[in-house]
């Protein structure tokens, strides 16, 4: 008997789309969009060009805010553990936020995905959102305008 359903998924298994998995899924924001200004120091404020190698890369960290924008941006606050997916610029860029990037915030091309954890760890689904599978997914379905 086989390890895998006839669908090629490891029995017990089962596909979803992200939005089953997730408690919250939103996008970051732009601080002068709202008339705050960047700081040369205060909270990180992570772009595509800071997620490298899973995670981010805080040596590339170059903006950043103070507390009154962080607070108003409250949406793009990122958590623990959430999970930083790149929807503009170059799309598909994937990163798991650890407790050592806090506080930190985020900007419109970036999506957060957070709570996945009570049903796949997000190492894993970083690991499928990188694979071509996910890229050839996204890649068709941005080009479609979806």
């Amino acid at each position: 008997m086989s390890q895998f359903a006839h669908d090629g998924l490891p029995r017990g298994w089962a596909e979803a789309p992200v939005l089953e998995l997730a408690t919250t899924i939103t996008k970051g924001s732009t601080p002068t969009t709202y008339g705050h200004d960047y700081k040369e120091t205060g909270i990180s404020f992570v772009r595509v060009e800071n997620l490298a190698d899973g995670h981010i890369d805080r040596e590339t960290l170059t903006a950043f805010i103070d507390e009154s924008a962080h607070t108003a941006l409250r949406r793009s606050q990122l958590q623990m553990g959430d999970v930083l997916y790149s929807i503009a610029g170059t799309i598909g860029r994937t990163a798991i936020v650890r407790g050592q990037d806090l506080p930190a915030n985020t900007n419109q091309a970036l999506a957060i995905i957070r709570g996945t954890d009570t049903v796949v760890i997000p190492s894993y689904l970083i690991h499928f959102l990188s694979s071509s599978t996910s890229q050839q997914r996204t890649f068709s379905r941005h080009e479609a305008g979806q």
